[in-house]
Order: structure tokens, then C-alpha cells, then sequence
């Protein structure tokens, strides 16, 4: 794109950017001037509603993180305990979910896994065992 045009894209993009904002602060002003009234009248009571529900919203982000994060610590196996857990001879499929290219460069898979690519999962979720633990791995 040659910078002419990059320049009258970007111009072009940051008037309807600005025109949107402006249109519905003219729609909203009657509203707007409402808020603005309840929270003068509120006064530092107002304020410090707004900060609790601020940091209430930060604080549950926050749990939510931090139990998706444990979660997913725990749905993680190593290398070593699939090891083990193959050599133990236990029922678990395993599917290499490598890209392509991934797959070109290291050929070599996991004794017994299947290779599907993400994008070829759904067409093929057939030939993945429901009855068994299933463990993907990828680069």
C-alpha cells in the first residue's frame, strides 16, 4: 500500500472514528446530563461506589484468571507421565495436533497417535475414542 493511500485510510478512519463518538454523545446528551446530575448529587458517596465496583470487577477478572490458570495446570500431563502411562499399557488415544509445516519439520510421532490438524478435527472426531482419556500434544 503505498503511503498516499495509507495516509487517506487513516484520515478517512479517524473521521468516521470521531463522527461516531460525537453522534452518540449528541444522541445521548439529555442522558448524559442526567448521569452527570445523579453523580453530582452523589457526591463522594458516588465515587466511591463506582471505585468499589470497579475493583470488585478487577477482583473477580482476577479469581476467574487465577481458577482457569489452576484448572489448566491440572489438565497438563508431561511427557514423563504419558510415558509411564503408555508403558503401563493404560487405554489413552493420543492425537498429535501439530500443524503441517510443524509436522514437516518433525515427522516423528508418538507410538499409536493419531495426526490430525486443528482445523481437521471436526471433519474427523469420529476416529477419536470416546470411551478412553484423550491426550493432544503439539509443538
Amino acid at each position: 500500500m503505498s503511503l498516499r493511500k495509507f495516509i487517506a485510510f487513516s484520515f478517512l478512519a479517524g473521521l468516521v472514528w470521531s463522527a461516531a463518538y460525537i453522534a452518540i454523545g449528541w444522541v445521548f446528551a439529555a442522558q448524559l446530563e442526567v448521569v452527570g446530575a445523579y453523580i453530582e448529587q452523589a457526591g463522594s458517596r458516588g465515587l466511591a461506589l463506582v471505585v468499589a465496583v470497579v475493583v470488585g470487577w478487577v477482583a473477580w477478572k482476577w479469581v476467574m484468571r487465577v481458577r482457569f490458570l489452576r484448572k489448566l495446570r491440572i489438565a497438563r500431563i508431561t511427557p514423563q507421565e504419558l510415558k509411564k502411562l503408555l508403558d503401563e499399557g493404560c487405554e489413552v488415544m493420543v492425537v498429535d495436533v501439530r500443524d503441517r509445516l510443524d509436522f514437516e519439520a518433525e515427522p516423528a510421532v508418538i507410538p499409536g497417535a493419531l495426526h490430525l490438524t486443528t482445523e481437521e478435527i471436526a471433519a474427523r472426531h469420529l476416529e477419536i475414542p470416546r470411551e478412553r482419556d484423550i491426550i493432544l500434544y503439539c509443538t
